[in-house]
């Protein structure tokens, strides 16, 4: 074997090396972005945590993010390097001149190149994906070799890049840690691919049930309508006229002793009128839920009983108000209107940039579309939050600051905030 066989065989485990380090780097990266998209799999950051080298390393995803890319990356050059020098000693090799010895560098650079992004780049990112757990028990071993390249380039490099971001006026992106559906759904891609915005929207409202519960969602019971086993079948009838629902819930004196449910269908197929008519004989089982419930609970619940109501009861059995399929659905869909209900939104937007919002505007559609939120967490409604705050009914006209938001009492009755003006609070004192 002369030198330049030498040479060329030196090379090669060098080479070896740096692509299995590659791989090792790609595959741990999209394992690490695996695990902060825990819409995915949302044990899987749990099962994690639980070891001290798994949790450093989700902890400080985006720090460690940029450690394997910047490490990656110099092994990417450091194996150009290796790469050309097989190329250089194989070309002399084969003579240094005419056609054949750049037929034969060329050959082994594409070769080398090849190798490279199966084995260190492509196979990795599957492998990463699929296996994440895995592979970042592997790389929490491994990527203490690569902490002094952590203290010694990347966080200088950092700290100069942003410098030099925040001079030229341009915003750092989110880290890595906030990566999620979120962003995804938010980008306004023009492509195939792109979801339509129909979809979007489900896709983020769904995302924002998460952290609801059925007392953010219910009907106050001073808002129910309900049949009175003590009023004559008559006047049960002619409310279920004037309403325009389809099903009651059929109490005893009081909402806290509900019977059970009346489908105004049930009534009809019955075929005859009110004479003789007996309500108890008609009623139906109501499902009983608690406020705590969360919302896909709730919605899970009512689907697999094929019921659409279902009473929201406290611990001590008294109720809350109710809730219905129709309601939970229009979290994902929006507004679910027929041409019985009446054209009135919970929130509107006026020319002045203020909101005329209703009383009955669930708290959570406030924080959402004025991008704010209530202290108190325990008040589901936007007139709810104005009473508590005051600790009475406000009168009309009245004005008052709550949390951020500049309030103008238009409506109301003896009972209730009907609707208000509304206008956000600068938070900024340049912009006020």
């Amino acid at each position: 074997m002369n030198a330049a066989d030498a040479s060329l065989w030196s090379l090669a485990p060098v080479g070896v090396l740096f692509i299995l380090s590659n791989a090792l780097l790609v595959a741990s990266e999209l394992a690490l972005l695996r695990a902060c998209l825990a819409h995915f799999e949302p044990g899987l950051a749990d099962r994690l945590r639980e070891e001290p080298s798994t949790r450093r390393l989700l902890d400080d995803a985006e720090g460690t993010a940029r450690l394997l890319r910047t490490a990656s990356f110099l092994g990417a050059g450091c194996y150009a390097l290796v790469l050309f020098r097989m190329g250089y000693v194989a070309y002399f090799r084969a003579g240094g001149e005419g056609l054949f010895p750049l037929l034969a560098a060329g050959l082994l650079l594409a070769c080398g190149t090849g190798l490279f992004l199966f084995f260190g780049v492509l196979l990795p990112r599957v492998a990463g994906l699929r296996h994440p757990e895995g592979t970042l028990r592997l790389a929490a071993r491994a990527l203490y070799l690569y902490a002094p390249l952590d203290y010694l380039v990347v966080k200088p490099m950092r700290f100069l890049v942003s410098a030099f971001m925040r001079r030229v006026g341009v915003r750092d992106v989110p880290g890595l840690e906030s990566l999620g559906f979120e962003e995804q759904i938010e980008r306004e891609d023009s492509g195939e691919d792109s979801l339509p915005p129909m979809a979007r929207r489900i896709f983020k409202n769904a995302l924002e049930m998460r952290g609801l519960v059925v007392s953010d969602v219910l009907l106050p019971r001073h808002q129910v309508q309900w049949m009175d086993l003590n009023d004559s079948v008559e006047a049960n009838l002619r409310l279920a006229r004037e309403t325009g629902h389809t099903r009651f819930p059929l109490c005893i004196g009081d909402l806290d002793r509900c019977v059970g449910l009346i489908h105004i269908k049930d009534v009809f197929r019955r075929g005859s009128g009110p004479r003789g008519l007996d309500l108890r004989k008609l009623k139906r089982e109501i499902l009983r839920i608690s406020p705590e419930t969360s919302v896909e609970e709730a919605m899970h619940t009512l689907l697999s009983r094929r019921q659409h109501m279902a009473l929201v009861v406290d611990e001590f059995r008294g109720a809350e108000g109710i809730v219905t399929l129709e309601r939970l659905l229009e979290l994902l869909v929006g507004d679910i209107r027929d041409e019985f209900d009446q054209e009135e939104d919970n929130i509107r937007r006026m020319p002045n940039g203020e909101y005329s919002v209703a009383g009955l505007a669930p708290a959570y559609e406030v924080e959402r579309a004025l991008e704010m939120e209530f202290a108190d967490r325990e008040v589901s409604t936007f007139g709810g939050q104005i009473t508590a705050f005051l600790g009475r009914i406000p009168a009309q006209g009245e004005r008052l600051r709550l949390d951020g938001l500049d309030i103008v009492v238009t409506e109301v009755d003896e009972r209730r905030v009907i609707r208000a003006r509304v206008h956000r609070l600068p938070t900024d004192p340049e912009e006020e």
